[in-house]
């Protein structure tokens, strides 16, 4: 069968399964929501392989014969090597409906020629009809309210805006993103001290503590309901990477804030003490001095009131607070089965859809 190779993974699909099943089977995260080739959520670049037909047929105009694919529509007939999408990847042209100047910003209307998925207080970068040149803007409308995009421009950027003529009715321009996962920079309130990192042993030791570290945390019955969708040689990956831009400042690090990545856990100070201990322990094991595993723990104590509440928080996306702890409803476009019972359901059907899980319900499911 064909092997799929992806963020540093390679594995085996089975026959008639898609990439995003196959990737959902393995542990492997990537943005998906209906599953019928409609959001174009899921969509990936090939640089190997042979694309199917089928995989890039509902593509937007703008990424066809680009080697881009829709997870959800693609059984893989050969091996394939592929990656995320980037927020360049997300091209929407646009015609301009009104061009409105304030004191200190311009506000442009524009019909979007797509759907386009944000929220509000996302930025985009506008682009000329060339592709050739760009400048950032932040999307103001409200995409619950409203059909055409406001969009807010510096006024440092007006005379670029004006040059282009996209300050004129009627003219077409393109918008790249909405910009949703730039790389994190870190707000550390422990000093950075690339020293300390060499002195736990450097990337091979590191590692090595974080792998032993979560083999404890996947065998406790306290810990584990909060990972039983990632695999964990994922949050290995991803807690190497914060750790090291946390303490040595290397650009290492792509993800989300800790307030924002817990935001939806409910964690005592008893349970944080709890997992704190398992690290504790296993500090000890690898035989580190005291003093190495108090400076060790003022990096991940410091977090501490970002993690632990005693309700949920809501999940903070630009400048909205979004709760992604409720259901939608969609309708299908194709057949599926329901995530959690794993009965068929039919073309047309309403399903409802988890915001942060992406599971799909039947109707016996959403009740």
């Amino acid at each position: 069968m064909p092997h799929l190779e992806f963020a540093g993974y390679t594995i085996e699909s089975k026959a008639d399964e898609t990439v995003l099943a196959c990737f959902q089977r393995s542990g492997i995260e990537i943005y998906f929501s209906c599953k019928s080739g409609v959001c174009h959520r899921c969509m990936l670049k090939c640089i190997s392989g042979d694309i199917p037909e089928q995989a890039s047929r509902r593509l937007p105009i703008t990424h066809q014969g680009q080697n881009y694919l829709l997870a959800c529509q693609c059984i893989p007939t050969t091996d394939m090597k592929l990656v995320a999408k980037s927020d360049e990847d997300s091209i929407t042209q646009c015609m301009i409906l009104a061009s409105i100047s304030q004191a200190d910003h311009s506000l442009i209307q524009a019909e979007p020629y797509r759907e386009l998925t944000y929220q509000t207080g996302q930025h985009v970068y506008v682009t000329d009809i060339s592709k050739q040149h760009s400048i950032l803007a932040k999307l103001v409308s409200d995409p619950e309210q409203e059909t055409s995009l406001s969009i807010e421009i510096a006024k440092k950027d007006m005379e670029w805006v004006q040059e282009q003529g996209l300050d004129q009715l009627g003219n077409e321009f393109y918008l790249r993103g909405p910009i949703s996962a730039p790389q994190s920079i870190i707000e550390n309130d422990v000093a950075i001290n690339p020293a300390l990192w060499e002195a736990l042993g450097g990337d091979h030791t590191v590692r090595k503590i974080l792998t032993e570290f979560y083999k404890k945390v996947y065998a406790d019955q306290q810990l584990a309901p909060f990972f039983e969708r990632v695999t964990i040689d994922r949050i290995i990956g991803k807690q190497f990477a914060f750790l090291k831009q946390l303490i040595t400042g290397e650009a290492t690090f792509f993800g989300e804030q800790p307030r924002n990545s817990h935001h939806w856990m409910v964690i005592s100070d008893e349970l944080f003490e709890h997992r704190m201990l398992l690290m504790h322990q296993t500090l000890l094991e690898h035989k580190l001095s005291a003093d190495l595993i108090e400076q060790f723990e003022r990096y991940e104590l410091q977090f501490k009131n970002d993690i632990v509440k005693s309700q949920a928080w809501l999940k903070q996306v630009g400048y909205l607070l979004v709760d992604t702890e409720k259901y939608e409803e969609c309708q299908l476009d194709e057949a599926t089965i329901c995530d959690y019972c794993e009965a068929e359901i039919e073309q047309g059907t309403v399903v409802r859809f988890h915001m942060r899980l992406g599971k799909l319900a039947c109707k016996a499911c959403s009740k």
